[in-house]
């Protein structure tokens, strides 16, 4: 089967917007289906929508030099366009044999550049959903990719991995950043420097600390797989101003 420059816009366009469209349904499905059914239902669509690309591309190659061996410029960073762009070898339609046109010629195109900006379009509002879920993401959420980390590394590894590519020092605020991440065993140790003298913390700041640990989904599931979270806040000339332990019994003293 052959394919002229219309329909293979037309096709491949649809295809794009199919993936984007599969895509932002994966972002909603993995809390229904479960991370690794959804992760599997997503690889499966993107593995049918490659062989819907190859295909489509073989009959434009044929199209274009009768032979197959010009599909896989539909992988090579644009080489589709040239797919989309190039003439056919023989211009004589008597010789392509049936003609199989299921669109009038502009129609055809209106509809594929719709969809070829369609696509862009869901991949813009994937972004923003991806960006908005990360910023309002649940503890229920972050507990789970938590857990599985620690389920499949270690809680160790797992510690030691939320410290690697950590940018030192880290601002925090004006007057605080964090200057040392340290994993020991099961204890994660955050070192501030505060760039204040003479500072005094009282036990409500301290109870605040410790709440917001307890709330926070990741640090929450290291606490319950026996991590100890220790925060050490150090003065301008690196003496200690105060240090906090939080741990599970910690947390459910807090009603945690």
């Amino acid at each position: 089967m052959r394919m002229q420059r219309v329909p293979y816009f037309l096709t491949m366009s649809a295809i794009s917007f199919g993936v984007s469209v599969s895509q932002l349904v994966w972002l909603n499905s993995q809390s229904i289906l479960g991370m690794k059914l959804a992760v599997t239902v997503s690889i499966a669509a993107l593995t049918v929508a490659g062989y819907l690309y190859y295909s489509s591309s073989m009959n434009r190659s044929r199209d274009m030099v009768e032979s197959w061996k010009m599909a896989p410029l539909v992988f090579v960073p644009f080489g589709v366009f040239y797919l989309m762009t190039e003439p056919p070898k023989d211009e004589d339609h008597r010789l392509r044999g049936p003609k199989r046109d299921l669109f009038n010629k502009d129609l055809a195109v209106f509809t594929a550049v719709l969809l070829w900006f369609a696509g862009p379009i869901v991949d813009f509002g994937s972004g923003l959903y991806q960006e908005k879920s990360a910023q309002n993401q649940s503890p229920d959420t972050a507990t789970y990719f938590a857990d599985l980390s620690i389920e499949r590394a270690g809680l160790t590894r797992t510690l030691e991995m939320m410290t690697e590519g950590v940018v030192l020092p880290f601002v925090v605020d004006e007057v605080t950043s964090i200057v040392a991440l340290d994993v020991s065993g099961n204890e994660l140790k955050r070192v501030y420097s505060v760039d204040m003298m003479d500072l005094e913390f009282g036990d409500l700041f301290l109870e605040s600390v410790s709440r917001g640990i307890c709330v926070n989904g990741t640090l929450r599931a290291f606490i319950d797989n026996g991590a100890t979270i220790t925060e050490v806040w150090l003065d301008p000339v690196s003496s200690e101003i105060d240090r906090l332990h939080v741990t599970k019994s910690t947390c459910d003293q807090l009603g945690l």
